[in-house]
């Protein structure tokens, strides 16, 4: 192409452009207020299913786990808020940190500024359903709707 502006916009088009996500996993924290989904509704058996649920939604950016016996038992809230940190114990959070893989250089100014989190997009399919292969059982993960985010 002869306008390099031109590779600007067709970059920013470009759906194969992966921002790869992970999460900073977080023992003895909870983050309280931000709720997505009301975690009474959603008991699911480990950190790591909570963290899927998480990680599949383009408004999650982190999740409480509650481990702990109790009312709260194994119960997942997923979160659009963190900015109510709490020391809980009993309890698993993780934060959602992404980046783009073409980056190079910018990785370092990413990851030395831990308070900037990147919220992971997703291809919405309308009218289209996956069969099996479920993490988690559907039955059991009782929420309002699936929010404008996830895929």
């Amino acid at each position: 192409k002869e306008n390099k502006g031109d590779d600007k916009e067709d970059k920013d088009e470009d759906e194969d452009e992966v921002e790869e996500c992970g999460f900073e996993k977080q023992e003895g924290v909870a983050y309280w207020n931000g709720d997505l989904v009301d975690g009474t509704k959603n008991v699911v058996e480990s950190a790591d299913v909570c963290e899927y649920q998480c990680s599949i939604r383009s408004d999650c950016i982190g999740y409480t786990w509650a481990s702990a016996d109790g009312d709260y038992k194994n119960t997942c809230w997923l979160k659009n808020d963190l900015s109510d940190k709490r020391e809980v114990a009993g309890h698993t959070a993780g934060v959602k940190k992404c980046e783009k893989e073409n980056e190079g250089d910018d990785k370092e100014d990413k990851d030395e500024d831990e308070d900037e989190i990147e919220v992971c997009g997703f291809e919405k399919q309308e009218g289209v359903a996956y069969w099996n292969g479920d993490l988690v059982d559907g039955t059991k993960n009782l929420v309002e709707s699936a929010g404008g985010g996830i895929c």
